[in-house]
């Protein structure tokens, strides 16, 4: 490359007398993933070496899986020319690489170049370039540009007067003809921000919302000011994309054409994707999931996504005419590399939207199975997806407001009735006792979950991807439909941080109610088993040993109504002249529940 010395050591090139940019996680944690990547054996995307060494937010931000997912859906291939301007510690820099495209990639942080070097030390076609990405200079033109998580740093670094617009003239300048600008950003009104998350660059709470960004902080926008202001840069074909949670780490990435889908419900696709708040703050006000339904009716989903991700050129024609695939779905956070899994909504020639399901390691070819004693087989190919809504998405609404454990209990019961007629008893045993019932193994995945209520009324069960070989006790269904619907990052995230439950709602007094409406008998020992059968097959697909089947759950409150009951509380205590520690506890929970309101978070 002209003007840039090659150092053999450290795989680096660079400009001689640049030391790099004051731009850093930490010392200590730079050096720490310098320290990963020279060690590790297996640098790639599924890396489960890498997986294993996620131990806290920095690690996983630039380890984790998920990471790479946001560029998937580009169709970035073998032979493109790729530019990536800031590329951090590497984390898509190596799936660039293994796309098989020739890639450049430019980090004004010294360490953080050294790490992206050794990530792909094993990948002639990538060569990173420590320099400024305001002085960097090539005569090579590319078809792809990147500007993931930059450009929202523009007014710290650019040193112009408008560093925003300058960082855009200069990155498409290095375009062809027919290339691409890809921008991925927070957006300033994401919908987690109103819902009292952190900031995510300054951690503070309504701080972007508020406008209160300078010339000496990082900015984000809206989306109808990042279209203009990309526009004014002389990009006038614009593709939006939606990653959810975020851009940082997604699972879901949805095309804008998901939303012109009359038989898609996109606020269903979200159901299972909870919004992250970097600053540590895990309090909320309400239910995004629930928001988003009713932002989607008013056509406005879209402009509280949390990030965007945009595709720019020059001229219309540069962009695809015809976007045939539309959503995309990762599981791949917390699986065993064989069982990470692509799930992609497509049309087909006749406008029918098909759900494609396929492995992300595509060195894996043909059946997977997991066990040969369960045979537990992972399911590829396509199927027809069906108008309708989700039926998780009713059981977790009531969820909200049910007050006991057989009020939980009647939310599952039209699903269960829907399953039995699937099953049978054993031949000659006591079919009043709920042991005795088996079911299919192809339907170890005919869960809430992953069942529709069409509009016809009917439940239609899809994305089926897992099965076994031979039959499996309906208990046993039974407790996997109640608790991974109970364990949805809706109920999780807001239980485990202080979205503190009416009631206790456990595994055997669901399961016994809904026993009870349907004439069984279930027994505490069978509840038992059929957990031990689910925990065997957790394992299987996770590769971890410290899997967890809960008994018990926690279903969320708003925080105001938590507040509430603390004060409440603080009355009979101080009705009852009882200054004692019960009391400084309960008053000092009160102040972390408001605190985050007001107070910055690091």
């Amino acid at each position: 490359m002209k003007n840039y010395t090659f150092d053999s050591k450290s795989n680096l090139w660079h400009k001689p007398g640049f030391d790099g940019i004051d731009y850093s996680d930490g010392q200590e944690i730079e050096q720490r993933l310098l320290d990963i990547m020279t060690e590790a054996s297996d640098c790639s995307v599924l890396s489960e070496e890498l997986q294993a060494q996620i131990t806290d937010w920095p690690t996983e931000y630039h380890l984790s899986r998920l990471r790479h997912c946001l560029l998937r859906p580009l169709g970035i291939q073998a032979g493109d020319s790729v530019l990536e301007l800031g590329c951090g510690c590497g984390a898509l820099t190596r799936y660039l690489g293994e796309t098989g495209a020739d890639v450049v990639s430019v980090e004004g942080g010294s360490q953080r170049a050294r790490i992206t070097a050794e990530r792909c030390k094993d990948l002639d076609n990538v060569h990173v370039v420590l320099d400024n990405l305001v002085s960097f200079a090539t005569e090579k033109r590319f078809d792809w540009v990147l500007l993931i998580g930059v450009l929202e740093y523009a007014p710290l670094f650019a040193g112009t007067e408008n560093p925003v617009q300058s960082y855009l003239e200069s990155a498409s300048s290095f375009l062809v003809k027919d290339g691409k600008l890809v921008i991925a950003i927070e957006n300033q009104l994401g919908l987690k921000y109103f819902n009292g998350c952190g900031e995510d660059h300054c951690g503070i709470p309504y701080f972007g919302i508020n406008d209160l960004y300078t010339d000496k902080t990082p900015v984000t926008y809206g989306k109808n000011e990042l279209e203009r202001i990309v526009r004014n840069a002389g990009l006038d074909a614009l593709d939006f994309y939606y990653p959810y949670p975020d851009y940082k780490l997604p699972n879901t990435v949805i095309h804008s054409s998901a939303f012109e889908e009359e038989s898609v419900q996109v606020s269903d696709l979200l159901l299972r994707s909870q919004s992250r708040d970097y600053s540590g703050n895990n309090y909320r006000l309400f239910t995004e999931q629930f928001v988003s339904n009713v932002l989607e009716r008013n056509n406005i989903l879209q402009d509280f996504s949390n990030s965007f991700l945009l595709v720019a050129a020059k001229k219309q024609t540069s962009l695809p005419s015809v976007i045939n695939d539309f959503v995309w779905f990762y599981s791949c956070g917390s699986r065993c590399t064989p069982a990470c899994m692509q799930t992609i909504f497509t049309r087909d020639r006749d406008g029918c939207i098909q759900v494609n399901k396929k492995r992300m390691d595509e060195a894996i070819d043909g059946e997977v199975v997991f066990d040969e004693t369960l045979h537990l087989s992972q399911k590829c190919g396509s199927e027809l997806f069906h108008s309708g809504r989700m039926l998780i998405g009713k059981i977790l609404k009531g969820l909200m407001v049910a007050k006991s454990n057989e009020e939980v209990g009647e939310l599952f019961l039209p699903w269960f009735h829907h399953v039995i007629k699937y099953a049978s008893p054993l031949e000659g045993s006591d079919s009043s006792k709920l042991v005795n019932w088996y079911i299919s193994g192809d339907c170890i995945d005919a869960v809430p979950f992953n069942c529709i209520r069409s509009d016809e009324g009917q439940f239609v069960f899809f994305d089926q991807e897992w099965s076994l070989e031979k039959n499996i006790p309906l208990g046993w269904l039974l407790l996997r439909g109640i608790v991974w619907s109970l364990c949805t990052p809706i109920i999780g995230l807001l239980a485990r941080h202080g979205m503190h439950p009416r009631s206790d709602t456990t595994l055997q007094a669901i399961m016994e109610h809904i026993c009870k409406q349907s004439d069984l008998v279930l027994d505490e020992s069978d509840i038992a088993l059929w957990r031990t059968e689910e925990l065997r097959i957790q394992k299987l697909i996770t590769g971890a040993e410290d899997v967890r089947i809960p008994l018990q759950f926690k279903t969320p409150q708003n925080v105001f109504t938590r507040v509430a009951m603390l004060e409440e509380k603080i009355r009979r205590l101080e009705e009852g002249r009882v200054e004692n520690t019960l009391l400084v506890r309960v008053k000092k929970r009160i102040f972390r529940y408001l605190s985050f309101f007001s107070s910055k978070r690091a």
